[in-house]
């Protein structure tokens, strides 16, 4: 199920609106696992800082937007919905959240509450939550969202004094219909190799190395060789464009390996030839 990501300003109805969308959503959608509200001020709870120890202290703040960023990974899956109650001020933070989507395979709403810093500094006289300082702080340091970003679209934007006539309808209809965001190769888990074809490429690539080795050293430079690539005597050719050294030729060969875990080869009969194209490049 899709991610709804609050966003606005300290004492800005942020939790207000995360319970109303909760109740009124819980009506309109069938969420098998049912509707989660995570939090900020739970994991501000669960430390032993205070609200304006941990925004005048940047290692603390960066170490609390973790474990928020950490408890959306966990609680997001194809069958519960998430609503996210935080300040979410920073894009870049946002972004790292529109990556958390892609790679669970499903989509997000942004919505931000526009408030300004006096309507914050009076909700605030009540709660005592924020000094004044940190309060003009955050505002200062507040990066609001824009709908031409795709980590902040779609964009509902609302104001303090509009929470109670907030369209849940339309955000409902924003999260229905919205595409699963597509995962790309960057928020993508790499392909598991099996242990016994990775055991089978680590002989394979040793084999070849050794093999070029004695063969590029014993040639001159602008000389091609001929490489044996499988068990039926197969051979690539490799053009000597200058001389490797053992040292230099293990290197590339961790370089492929490290490659190979992150992709599949379709046809195994692939990898020598990819491997003497690493090689030939190194020499280039």
């Amino acid at each position: 199920m899709p991610l709804a990501v609050l966003c606005g300003p300290p004492c800005s109805g942020k939790t207000s609106l995360a319970k109303k969308i909760a109740d009124e959503l819980s009506k309109m959608t069938t969420c098998p696992d049912g509707i989660e509200v995570v939090s900020d001020a739970d994991i501000y709870d669960g430390s032993s800082f205070s609200r304006d120890a941990i925004y005048t202290n940047q290692n603390v703040e960066k170490q609390m937007r973790g474990r928020l960023k950490d408890q959306v990974t966990k609680s997001l899956t194809s069958s519960k919905l998430i609503i996210l109650d935080a300040q979410n001020y920073i894009k870049g933070f946002r972004y790292e959240l529109f990556c958390v989507v892609k790679a669970a395979k499903t989509c997000q709403c942004v919505i931000f509450i526009n408030c300004s810093k006096e309507r914050s500094v009076m909700l605030n006289s009540t709660s005592q939550l924020y000094s004044e300082e940190t309060i003009s702080a955050l505002h200062d340091r507040f990066e609001p969202p824009q709908s031409a970003a795709r980590w902040d679209s779609p964009l509902i934007e609302i104001t303090p004094e509009s929470i109670e006539s907030f369209d849940f309808q339309q955000l409902n209809e924003f999260l229905s219909n919205s595409r699963a965001l597509p995962p790309n190769l960057s928020t993508q888990n790499p392909p598991r190799q099996r242990a016994e074809m990775l055991y089978d490429l680590d002989k394979l690539t040793q084999r070849l190395v050794s093999e070029i080795f004695d063969k590029v050293s014993a040639a001159e430079i602008g000389q091609t060789v001929l490489i044996t690539t499988d068990a039926q005597k197969e051979s690539e050719k490799l053009k000597v464009h200058k001389k490797l050294t053992m040292p230099e030729l293990q290197r590339i060969r961790r370089h492929f390996l490290n490659f190979y875990k992150s992709h599949s080869f379709k046809d195994p009969q692939q990898i020598p030839t990819v491997f003497l194209q690493f090689v030939n490049n190194a020499m280039i």
